[in-house]
């Protein structure tokens, strides 16, 4: 028999028969508490309605921002709650509860006290950037390298243990002010259980952050105030950096150095009427305050009928339910004004003469009043809607009518986990999401299980839902128009991806470039080391320069190559770099060159296959790789824009294996050697046929199997799972799961060697399940995967994803990954994150460098595709089988 279950009526966290067995809940007239609800004072739900409860009724949470709406977690709705039997509860167990609870009040009071700081001192910001890039579980990075050890995994623990642990860090890092990195942390740890009530303590821990943030964000600008009152510009200075130091830049607005930090949404909106100043005795008279500014008039949005001829739907009226003023514009779009509240639900009215209506189509557009130009009011530009409901009225003063059901529903653009489909399945903790795509106009349609009646005029009443558990996620800007056309939703399916500007692309391309001829050579960090990786990025920053257009005799350009070809070679990245750059520059020319990178690749194989970091090789030296003179010709002039010609290769150069280093290596150091071994062969070099089967076996091996919840899906191919690659096999990460980078560049390598071999890519099924998987996961503006270093930085390395995703579409040719238009939506991506100075950089750990280098190759799609080369040994018959 299964245990029955019910809420709390405080919470709404799930009890279980078991929890009144061992006093882990109560219950106090008709409703249940879990332990926590009832011990707080004066607790006692709202006397019973009469009436039904509404199926939309949700827990209302004080809240003021959440942390992100890139995930959104499932809230426990509060229910009504079925009678249970009354469990027996000794009163002396009830005491020994309420001494408990004291007693670690007590405690908590006390470490929080002992662990706060002065006002106004700082940590200094290496300290908070380490701490905030410490994980709970320590694991290989998805930014494409890994830490030189990796500790074994935790001993599974229970959820109570666990959140102890998460509860202590978390004080830890408010006592401190650290909210920043009590907010990530929390976020990092959302899912390492899987139960709704787990889910549900971690959203309120992290509204609890907020709040404090909030009431101190508070008492600190009103001491600004009075600061800046008496002249005190150092004490004004001094608040301001404490509040900078909080490092929550998604939540308060750009500021001056030195100047008030005025939070977008932890702090209230100031009264715009204030109270006038009281006059000061001998004051010369106040100057004549100069004429309010009137409000620019929102620029009207054209309609456009389509293809389907769509009809405008004028609205008669449009309400809110929580005082959001929607205003009615001249193009026949509603624009929500005033005050934002938590949650809020439209209800627009219209009359139309068309009969039969079959779809209807949402369009959220852009303002120039909303955050981010919107179409939504979050602090973002994103919304969340809930529910779309429909129905006819019998005339235009009714309230209510005949619910219209909807069939389906598709949009140009979903938010991951957030589809367009979540508007009509009846719930309120589910919903419809636009991240990356703010700022931009986008439309949703919706097919009517059947036809409208065909008299007119006809009434209708459309009601958009806003219950999100993210406070403020209501659309700003949209518009309604109708069809009679059927299979209205398949036009956005069908419809072309937007082309991307190519001048946008070009400047944005000079400009990164421009910033790289003056940027430095840092080495790679990527792992969190505290030593880099790899020594310098010369070899990254020649192959960048020769795809991006830069002159070869451009000085910068002279001073690379030479650094590169003087450079020993100690690292399989730069060494595969290196053997892609010489190649791509003259294959024939620097094959010397070549030869001793092919040597390197060689002997760091090991004998899984895999490759990592490297180390020197004696066999590397005993290659003669004289650099040969300069001539005019080997130089490509300045004004040139031909494509570079492939010289012919006229000898070839052997090389062999001189040793098998032990152990494991990883799936990103793996993917650049095949980058760099097909590089070698497209130069005549020769290697044996087993280092490329070994190394072609080792991805293949590695492959995990589909997971539950990414079974077969109706838009993969027939018969295809979706199956992709984590960082190293074996894997000593506790989340031991495929993600983006490695499944991306794992597809890339094997193309490769099925190519080397002379195989069939596109018959391969490693390489159409990991596409598969790709589809399944797709993903722009994040690295798809649930690895614990994506969740501690979010977008952390999506550049390095991006060139991984490039390679991986142009080498299995595959312009789009089903009805994704990858190279347009990583172009829209890499425009909106560029910096002002040119670059790209996502995080704040200096690797600027090394993403513009990504960026800029990704926006140049430099990977060449895979064809026959007359330079290149062919494997015998013996060897294809």
């Amino acid at each position: 028999m299964g245990q029955e279950i019910v809420h709390c009526a405080g919470c709404g966290v799930r009890l279980r028969s078991a929890d009144f067995e061992r006093g882990g809940a109560q219950r106090r007239d008709d409703f249940t508490f879990c332990s926590p609800c009832a011990l707080k004072p004066g607790t006692r739900p709202e006397p019973p309605v009469a009436s039904k409860p509404s199926k939309n009724t949700t827990r209302h949470i004080p809240v003021v921002l959440p942390p992100s709406t890139t995930r959104i977690p499932i809230a426990t709705p509060r229910r009504p709650i079925e009678a249970v039997p009354r469990a027996s509860v000794s009163p002396a167990l009830v005491w020994g509860g309420v001494a408990l609870g004291a007693a670690v009040i007590l405690l908590a009071a006390l470490m929080l006290g002992s662990g706060s700081r002065r006002p106004g001192v700082q940590d200094p910001p290496s300290s908070r950037s380490a701490a905030a890039g410490s994980p709970p579980f320590p694991a290989p990075a998805a930014r494409g390298l890994t830490p030189e050890t990796t500790p074994p995994p935790r001993a599974p623990s229970s959820e109570s243990d666990d959140w102890a642990l998460l509860e202590r860090r978390v004080a830890e890092s408010v006592g401190r002010e650290r909210f920043r990195e009590a907010l990530d942390l929390l976020e990092a740890e959302r899912k390492r259980h899987d139960s709704l009530e787990w889910t549900a303590a971690v959203q309120r821990a992290s509204l609890g952050v907020e709040a404090s943030a909030k009431k101190l964000c508070q008492d600190l600008q009103a001491k600004m105030a009075a600061a800046r009152a008496r002249g005190a510009d150092a004490e004004v200075r001094a608040l301001a950096d404490r509040i900078a130091g909080w490092g929550l830049p998604a939540v308060f607005a750009d500021s001056e150095p030195g100047a008030a930090v005025q939070p977008r949404a932890l702090v209230a909106a100031p009264d715009p009427s204030p109270a006038a100043p009281e006059p000061q005795p001998d004051a010369a008279p106040a100057a004549a305050p100069a004429p309010a500014t009137p409000r620019e008039k929102p620029a009207p949005v054209p309609f456009t009928p389509g293809p389907l001829k769509w009809e405008l739907l004028a609205p008669l009226r449009a309400t809110a339910s929580q005082g959001t003023r929607l205003a009615i514009l001249e193009d026949g779009s509603i624009l929500a004004e005033g005050g934002t509240p938590r949650q809020e639900q439209y209800a627009v009215v219209i009359q139309t003469t068309l009969g039969g209506i079959a779809a209807l189509r949402l369009e959220v557009l852009t303002d120039r009043s909303l955050p981010a130009s919107g179409p939504g009011r979050a602090h973002n530009g994103n919304f969340v809607l809930t529910e779309l409901q429909v129905q006819v009225l019998p005339d235009t003063e009714t309230a209510t009518g005949t619910p219209i059901p909807i069939e389906r529903a598709a949009a140009e653009h979903c938010q991951e986990g957030f589809p367009i489909a979540h508007v009509f399945d009846g719930r309120n903790d589910t919903g419809w999401a636009i991240l990356p795509l703010v700022g931009r106009s986008l439309e949703a349609i919706f097919e009517l299980h059947s036809p409208l009646p065909s008299k007119s005029p006809l009434t209708l009443l459309v009601i958009l839902d806003h219950q999100s558990i993210h406070p403020q996620h209501e659309i700003g800007r949209f518009r309604l128009s109708a069809s009679v056309s059927k299979g209205a939703a398949s036009d956005i399916a069908l419809r072309p991806p937007p082309p991307v500007d190519q001048e946008t692309v070009d400047a944005a391309i000079r400009r990164g470039l421009a910033w790289l001829r003056t940027s430095g050579s840092p080495g790679s960090d990527i792992a969190g080391g505290k030593k880099p990786r790899i020594p310098n990025c010369d070899d990254l920053l020649l192959l960048t320069f020769l795809h991006a257009g830069m002159p070869e005799n451009d000085p910068r350009f002279q001073q690379l190559l030479a650094s590169v070809l003087a450079a020993p070679c100690s690292h399989t990245y730069s060494a595969a770099i290196r053997a892609m750059a010489l190649e791509e520059l003259d294959r024939a020319r620097y094959q010397p060159q070549i030869a001793r990178c092919a040597q390197f690749l060689l002997d760091n194989q090991t004998a899984t296959g895999q490759w990592g970091y490297g180390e020197p090789s004696v066999a590397v030296d005993s290659i003669r790789a004289d650099v040969p003179a300069a001539t005019a010709a080997a130089v490509r002039p300045a004004a040139s824009t031909t494509p570079r010609t492939k010289p012919k290769v006229v000898q070839k150069i052997s090389v062999r294996p001189t040793r098998t280093p032990a152990g494991n290596g990883d799936f990103s150091n793996s993917q650049y050697a095949a980058l760099g071994l097909r590089a070698c062969l497209d130069a005549g070099i020769v290697v044996p046929k087993e280092v490329l089967l070994r190394g072609s076996q080792a991805f293949t091996l590695a492959q995990l199997q589909p997971t539950a919840s990414k079974e077969l899906t109706p838009s993969l191919p027939s018969g295809r799972k979706p199956r992709g690659w984590c960082y190293d096999s074996p894997c000593a990460c506790p989340l031991h799961r495929p993600y983006g980078t490695m499944t991306s560049g794992a597809v890339s390598a094997l193309a490769i060697y099925d190519h080397l071999l002379g195989r069939d890519a596109k018959k391969d099924p490693a390489i159409l399940d990991g596409l598969a998987w790709l589809q399944v996961n797709y993903a722009i503006d994040t690295v798809p995967g649930p690895i614990e270093w994506d969740k501690i930085s979010k977008n952390t390395y999506v550049p390095y994803y991006l060139y991984a995703l490039e390679r991986a579409m142009i080498l299995t040719g595959n312009e789009q990954l089903g009805t994704h238009a990858w190279y347009a939506d990583g172009a829209r991506y890499l425009l909106r994150t560029q910096k002002s100075n040119g670059s790209w950089a996502v995080d704040d750990w200096g690797r600027d460098t090394w993403d513009t280098c990504f960026a800029l190759l990704f926006l140049k799609r430099s990977t060449r595709p895979l064809v026959a080369s007359t330079d290149r040994s062919r494997p015998t018959d013996e060897e294809k089988k």
